[in-house]
């Protein structure tokens, strides 16, 4: 939530300075956008391999990667001639995307007592959560918006304040 709201402000206050003029910049916060979106992914992804993996079906996890990389390749070469070089992020994230639901369906025919269906839900509700704060930030962002390192100060905070009370709502 708060990298994708203030993903140039971000960048801002880490590297804008030397050789880092302005589009390098909103170059370098369009990718901060788009990796925000991965670690979920990448986490139902290694899950789903150490799940297959604990179950022997070792041939099916180096297979499935394979396919998954060689998609990866494809779709950054193909996005990277067509539309630049913001496209190697998004190559990542539809890879991890496709694979998901790729995972979803092969766990489904490897593993049928497994409840993959119960584990995505979970990750989608944490997911989910980060909406609220992150709607707030917009709204503030938009209320204030030139006020560049205090808007991730208050980002920081109003996403520091809903964790706390997330925490004692759900010991």
């Amino acid at each position: 939530g708060i990298t994708w709201v203030h993903a140039s402000d971000i960048i801002v206050v880490l590297f804008h300075r030397g050789a880092f003029d302005e589009q390098g910049v909103l170059n370098a916060a369009a990718f901060l956008k788009v990796f925000a979106w991965l670690p979920p992914l990448m986490a139902v992804n290694s899950l789903c391999s150490r799940i297959c993996i604990a179950g022997l079906k070792i041939s099916v996890v180096s297979t499935f990667q394979v396919a998954a990389n060689i998609l990866l390749i494809l779709i950054m070469v193909v996005g990277v001639r067509l539309w630049g070089p913001t496209w190697c992020a998004v190559a990542l994230l539809v890879t991890y995307a496709v694979m998901v639901v790729t995972w979803y369906f092969l766990l489904i025919k490897l593993f049928p007592a497994l409840k993959f269906r119960k584990i995505l839900m979970d990750i989608a509700r944490i997911v989910a959560v980060n909406i609220p704060p992150a709607l707030l930030v917009v709204l503030w962002r938009l209320q204030q918006p030139h006020a560049g390192f205090l808007n991730l100060f208050y980002g920081v905070i109003v996403y520091t304040v809903f964790l706390l009370i997330l925490t004692r709502c759900f010991k």
